[in-house]
């Protein structure tokens, strides 16, 4: 009983940290390409 109960709780923080890095991922990935439009923008002006 307590190794499945173990087992459950590992699973979960697995799940969380997949979920946060994935949306720090996200919010890199936005944040390059604002960059990058914004540096064309100020080129091209």
């Amino acid at each position: 009983m307590k190794k499945y109960i173990y087992f459950l709780i590992s699973s979960i923080i697995a799940y969380l940290a997949l979920y946060v890095h994935s949306e720090l991922t996200k919010c890199t990935l936005h944040y390059i390409y604002y960059n990058a439009i914004t540096n064309l923008m100020i080129k091209y002006n």
